[in-house]
């Protein structure tokens, strides 16, 4: 529970509009509680006096920022509970079921603002009752580990619902507001043995032998509704386990605390609740169906410094499968050496209505064999990837990503060294929208489908501050976009890949027409055995169109259609582009390729203020750090071509005051944290 909150409350009668209010910071793992006398009579109208057939509770906006998986509440009238709810916070879900008690508890559609508009009515209230008490507890959920504050806000509102035109003499008054701590459950597990619980519903975890195995842990926890806590010290625990309830099963790192299924099918089956692992790793399922080390099949599950590791599958999802209507958080964590036999080797993810967020996570060194995605396979809603290290993944299609979501936000993250033996060596997307920002993809290899990226199949496409180099392939070595696709490249830098055709860029308009925009971009350095070393178009249905202050070291391939500002070679005569070799400038983000001394891409990116329009440069470059620089030294600021913004780039190994300046940092904050405030973005 958080140790401290700001309270305020205002205690006040309900008169005409005016409701009672109570404002109050919550814990994750606090509960709300309103107490409130009804004092009757009522005027329901010509002078007659009677009590109200409607209460309403109807909360204001619960403002937070990340999603809430679950919420629970429990109704009192004099210390009758006369029904309690528990659901996840983004479907409309009846709350209270009980003699008289109907209503919805609904939620926003936005990621970081929760409302439920719809006030939550019991009808009737008992008559002659004139005591009553709300709890309302925020689950557990993912909100508590995205920024480091674990803390939101909530507005609750009383108020009856009643016709305007009726008086009201008396209404209900709020006397007390408190924060109590949640009523979780404990387990601590004191036996490595796989045992059952010899009563599983009484409340204590105990097999036969008087041993709190983790089997019987999961089953008490699955027998309560509410917020169950496992504690599971060092040790190898059995796997085939199944979840079906709210719980937080919490180990003591992922290097000691190890359930392991021993090759007998899934280790983990989720089939409902809210089902949280911290520090353990998950290891040695083998399904023959999906999920070989976790099965989601209902509810939502978050990793939290987990590892899994060495698990298989016969179908998809050799380390974790995320099925239909489900939500999956993976935070700090690995998910490394999984094998499918159909896709997703490491994560597969599917269905409508869910996201699968994925932050400060490595994924690698999974394969799948027969299908796509040897790191992910995702096709739902909502894909993030913050800060996520994919690399040496491998899959018939799409070595380290297969995305055919909705929507699809990756920044900061590093896709590097994955394989496939067709379409791209990387990533390929073939959603609906894509955002691509601060990210780099190198040294992936893939087959005649591109060698770092592949965009296809009617996507929209924005790419900002990102560097894609030494990638190979048969057809675009750098970025392949198969029509149809609309695609902006902003200040990108594609250098040294390596292709048959399209060395670093190639146009393909065989399944209908394309638009592309380019703008501060690097197109140079490329090589091609074929044609294209820098840029190639095929089909001729593809728009292409510069913005302006592009540097293309051969525009020839693509007929690049040069503008104001743009720097523009031939196979005769190309432009080098002066770069230093790819490495590491801030310890926190992937490597780029820092502009050398006299490179003509310093200075002479679009002179606009950043952002004033379409053909601006971002604010910063891919290190975050700020646009425009002066980095020629001749007294005026503007902005460089590509992901670099020269000048502005850290000094290399950080001396004593810069060390301790960024352990200041993470300690206060987290790492993530202080990337997003240096950012400006949301934390």
């Amino acid at each position: 529970m958080v140790g401290t909150f700001l309270r305020r409350f205002w205690l006040a009668s309900l008169l005409l509009a005016a409701p009672s209010s109570a404002v109050e910071t919550l814990g994750s793992q606090d509960v709300l509680v309103v107490e409130f006398t009804l004092t009757p009579p009522y005027e329901c109208g010509g002078g007659v006096l009677c009590t109200p057939d409607v209460l309403n509770f109807s909360s204001g906006q619960v403002l937070v920022r990340q999603t809430i998986s679950e919420r629970r509440a429990r109704l009192y009238v004099d210390d009758v509970l006369l029904g309690s709810w528990v659901g996840p916070g983004s479907i409309p879900t009846p709350v209270f079921v009980g003699p008289g008690l109907d209503g919805l508890w609904k939620d926003a559609a936005s990621p970081y603002t929760r409302s439920n508009p719809t006030p939550i009515d019991f009808t009737p209230i008992l008559a002659g009752s004139t005591n009553a008490r709300i709890e309302l507890r925020l689950g557990t959920g993912r909100q508590e580990y995205m920024d480091g504050f674990p803390r939101l806000s909530v507005l609750l509102r009383m108020a009856t619902d009643m016709d305007s035109t009726v008086g009201i003499v008396n209404g209900p008054v709020v006397t007390s507001v408190q924060i109590l701590p949640d009523p979780e459950r404990f387990a601590v597990v004191d036996s490595t043995a796989a045992d059952p619980d010899a009563s599983p519903g009484d409340g204590v975890c105990a097999t036969a032998l008087a041993e709190c195995t983790l089997p019987a842990a999961v089953e008490e926890a699955n027998a309560f509704p509410g917020t169950n806590t496992i504690t599971v010290p060092a040790g190898s625990y059995p796997g085939g386990l199944t979840v079906s309830g709210s719980v937080s099963i919490e180990g003591a790192g992922s290097d000691v605390t190890v359930i392991d299924g021993g090759g007998a099918g899934s280790v983990l089956t989720v089939t409902g609740g809210s089902v949280g692992l911290e520090r353990l790793a998950v290891t040695g399922g083998s399904s023959a169906g999906n999920g070989g080390g976790i099965d989601l099949q209902g509810g939502s599950l978050s990793l939290i410094e987990v590892e899994v590791y060495g698990n298989a599958a016969a179908g998809d999802g050799g380390g974790v499968y995320q099925g239909t209507g489900t939500d999956l958080f993976v935070l700090l964590g690995e998910i490394r050496d999984n094998t499918a036999g159909g896709d997703g080797g490491g994560i597969f993810a599917t269905g409508f209505f869910q996201d699968l967020d994925v932050i400060e996570a490595s994924i690698h060194h999974n394969r799948a064999t027969a299908g796509d995605g040897g790191g992910i396979h995702s096709s739902v809603d909502f894909l993030l990837l913050d800060a996520v290290k994919l690399h040496d993944n491998e899959a018939q299609r799409g070595g380290g990503l297969v995305s055919d979501d909705f929507f699809a936000f990756v920044v900061e993250s590093h896709v590097t060294g994955n394989m496939a033996g067709d379409w791209a060596g990387g990533a390929v997307f073939l959603g609906d929208e894509l955002v691509l920002d601060a990210s780099t993809f190198d040294g992936n290899q893939g087959g005649a489908g591109g060698g770092a990226l592949r965009l296809a199949s009617g996507v929209t496409a924005e790419l900002v501050n990102s560097t894609f180099s030494g990638n190979s392939g048969q057809l675009g070595g750098g970025i392949l976009l198969e029509s149809p696709f609309t695609a902006s490249l902003k200040s990108l830098t594609l250098a040294s890949n390596q292709a048959d055709v399209g060395g670093g860029l190639l146009l393909s308009s065989s399944s209908g027409a394309g638009s592309l925009e380019l703008d501060d971009t690097i197109l140079a350095g490329n090589l091609a055995t074929g044609s294209g070393p820098d840029c190639a178009s095929s089909g001729g249905l593809v728009t292409l169109t510069s913005l302006g202050h592009n540097l293309v070291g051969d525009g020839a391939g693509c007929a690049f259609p040069a503008t104001t500002g743009d720097q523009v070679g031939s196979a005769m005569a190309p432009i080098d582009p002066m770069l230093a070799p790819l490495a590491v400038q801030d310890p926190l983000l992937p490597p780029v390729h820092d502009p050398l001394p006299g490179s003509p891409t310093i200075d002479r990116g679009s002179p606009e203020a950043p952002d004033s329009s379409p053909s601006a440069c971002p604010p910063e470059d891919q290190l975050f750090l700020p646009r425009p620089f002066d980095g020629d030294g001749d007294g005026v600021a503007r902005c460089d071509i590509g992901a670099v913004e020269k000048g502005s780039m850290p000094v290399p190994g950080l001396g004593p005051a810069g060390l301790l300046a960024l352990s200041a940092i993470l300690a206060t904050a987290g790492a993530g944290v202080a990337r997003r405030w240096r950012s400006g973005s949301p934390a």
